[in-house]
């Protein structure tokens, strides 16, 4: 089959990888009730999962540019795929907490260091130099399409369960995630040659990474530059964790309306917003560019927010605020690794590269959710005001990144064409 027919195949099932190995480090955002009530476990001890993952996956990503450079990426996309998967099977036994920090720990290696690397660069090459906006586009809005299903499925198996109690309908739940973790293992087993479904030259293929590319990387200014721009705007995409709960206590919002809305935020915004910046970086010709208009909405809407009166009769304009941050964030998503190719960094750094910036981009993962519930528990809803001035001033910041950035890149293209 033709590579330019097969590879959406592919990014097909890699974005059904992609979309249920990401929610299982996170399972307790996403079904914060059903995970407690079948554990019994504290707010507290949900809490220290979470962070027991972020700042290992911290240390975690970088290890995962290395491995995707270094090593051939179809054995450690398995490793996730069935790791995975048998950490889901592990998990649906209802261990004890300290096995379940454990299986933290192994979402860690199975989720980020075998897995993440080496995804965005499977993403770089299944697309030619000219399409790497709508590759990234595609894969995302695949992995929004499939998780927003797999969500609504779940969801529809827990309340069609729960009447035998949650223990049963929780287990059926991550048997549901196990299943689709495994499957595209198996798809890709047999229908992924590495060697040829890629647009990468032979020599960029031959090319392993060597300890001293990473002393190269960490001296190049535009790398830092993308990863605290990734930082940024990762950051304004976590606000909208504190919007779920804010549109309930301050709008009146019920839960269970909510839940829906969470998971159309979570999944249905990216099936349109991943493409659509694709698509835009591509005829731009660079993400950058589309980074500062990014953050521009960001600072808008976050203004907006903190102006707008916690009353109910404002529901719908927090809800449709709610909405325009997903879709922002999913706009800035395609964005984070082009400029990579944009700055016309060799392939060879490609991962190593990829490793640094994921470890700085998803690091408020180690302490923006502290941050934020420390201000709320001392500050009440009063702290839902103070989340979203730190947001507006670090979405500023962004900005201020982008343009340094665009400008830089433009020097030095502009040097190398001379």
């Amino acid at each position: 089959m033709d590579l330019k027919k097969k590879r959406y195949i592919l990014m097909f099932f890699m974005g059904m990888l992609y979309s249920s190995q990401n929610v299982m480090p996170w399972f307790s955002t996403y079904y914060y009730k059903a995970m407690q009530g079948a554990l019994g476990y504290t707010d507290g001890q949900l809490g220290m999962l979470i962070t027991v993952f972020g700042i290992i996956a911290v240390f975690m990503y970088i290890i995962a540019g290395i491995l995707s450079d270094r090593f051939p990426l179809k054995p450690l996309l398995l490793i996730s795929s069935f790791g995975t998967g048998a950490l889901i099977l592990l998990m649906a036994t209802l261990p004890s907490y300290p096995i379940m920090l454990a299986i933290q720990m192994g979402f860690a290696i199975t989720v980020v260091c075998t897995f993440y690397g080496a995804f965005v660069k499977f993403t770089h090459t299944i697309g030619e130099e000219h399409e790497q906006g709508k590759m990234y586009g595609f894969m995302f809005a695949f992995n929004g399409l499939l998780g927003m299903t797999l969500g609504f499925i779940a969801s529809g198996i827990y309340a069609g369960l729960s009447g035998a109690g949650d223990v049963e309908a929780f287990r059926y739940m991550l048997y549901l995630y196990a299943f689709f973790n495994i499957l595209p293992g198996i798809v890709l087993l047999f229908f992924y040659n590495e060697k040829r479904d890629t647009y990468l030259t032979e020599e960029d293929q031959d090319e392993k990474f060597q300890l001293k590319y990473l002393g190269d990387v960490v001296k190049m200014p535009e790398v830092w530059l993308i990863a605290l721009m990734g930082c940024c705007s990762y950051t304004f995409k976590c606000s909208a964790s504190y919007f779920t709960p804010y549109l309930t206590d301050a709008f009146a919002i019920p839960v269970v309306m909510m839940n829906f809305i969470a998971i159309f935020r979570s999944y249905g915004v990216r099936i349109i917003m991943n493409p659509i910046s694709g698509i835009f970086i591509d005829k731009m010709k660079s993400a950058t560019k589309v980074m500062t208009v990014d953050f521009i909405l960001g600072i808008i809407v976050i203004g907006i927010t903190l102006l707008l009166p916690g009353s109910p009769s404002f529901a719908i304009i927090a809800v449709i605020l709610l909405l325009m941050v997903a879709a922002i964030y999913n706009l800035s998503v395609p964005c984070w690794y082009t400029p990579i190719t944009e700055a016309r960094i060799p392939n060879k750094y490609y991962g190593t590269i990829v490793g640094i910036v994921s470890a700085v981009a998803f690091s408020p993962d180690a302490f923006f959710y502290l941050i934020g519930g420390n201000m709320l528990d001392k500050y009440g809803e009063a702290g839902y005001s103070y989340i979203f001035m730190l947001v507006l001033g670090i979405v500023t910041v962004g900005l201020l990144i982008s343009i340094i950035l665009r400008r830089m890149i433009q020097k030095k293209n502009t040097q190398q064409a001379l």
